[in-house]
């Protein structure tokens, strides 16, 4: 056996034994008022057969923690960057929302009251990883059906699996797999992909999508997308 392939099975067995010292992950949000968790994202959207690239940083404000265990925060996207095959152009205003997230990890409210966009919360629901009803361990599966309450957006079915105990940055992670399909509607958009959540904090630290039949405010059309997140800090 070669030297690199002695490293790559050290590496693997390294990675199995970690995760077997692990205790159940519940992967609850833990969150106080003022907390803040920045993000930089980059998107792929395939328009009709044109590819349009977006790219910024995005900082989330915890504002209100719940009795019941849900939270409130706003999220802030800035320095948006959009390219097309024509160039690049720089967004200059910030866009803010604010979001009400339950116990379980799931959005209850996007936006305010009466000024909601359903193309959001339809691609929220297809991101979000569900607590599970109980601490998981590697190769643990649970399932859940997503909703929302406008009736412009459609129930989603999603199926996670946890994969791996895996170091992004300075944060030991959850890496969690994720299959998600909406059940209703004519043109059912789809989710795959892995989420990197924090054994800490609940906070994700990264999240690779690919997105089918997405909704999109700007389109007239559902559009396929790919999508990276990563925290910054």
């Amino acid at each position: 056996m070669t030297t690199r392939a002695l490293s790559i099975a050290f590496i693997a067995f390294a990675s199995f034994a970690l995760a077997n010292q692990i205790a159940p992950q519940s992967l609850e949000r833990i969150s106080k008022v003022g907390d803040e968790v920045h993000y930089r994202f980059h998107a792929k959207l395939d328009i009709s057969g044109t590819l349009i690239e977006l790219e910024g940083k995005t900082l989330e404000k915890t504002t209100k923690v719940n009795e019941d265990g849900s939270w409130e925060f706003e999220s802030t996207n800035s320095e948006v960057k959009v390219k097309t095959p024509d160039g690049e152009q720089d967004i200059s205003d910030e866009s803010r929302v604010k979001i009400l997230m339950g116990k379980d990890r799931a959005v209850s409210r996007y936006g305010d009251e009466g000024d909601e966009d359903s193309s959001s919360i339809r691609l929220q629901l297809l991101q979000t990883i569900k607590r599970p009803d109980k601490p998981v361990s590697i190769g643990d599966k649970w399932s859940a059906t997503l909703t929302y309450k406008s009736k412009e957006t459609f129930p989603v079915k999603a199926d996670y699996e946890a994969v791996a105990i895996e170091k992004i940055g300075d944060w030991e992670t959850m890496k969690v797999k994720v299959e998600a399909k909406e059940t209703e509607g004519e043109e059912k958009a789809s989710s795959s992909g892995f989420v990197w959540i924090i054994l800490a904090d609940g906070v994700s630290a990264k999240e690779e999508l690919k997105i089918s039949k997405a909704p999109f405010q700007f389109s007239p059309e559902p559009i396929d997308m790919s999508i990276l997140i990563e925290r910054t800090k």
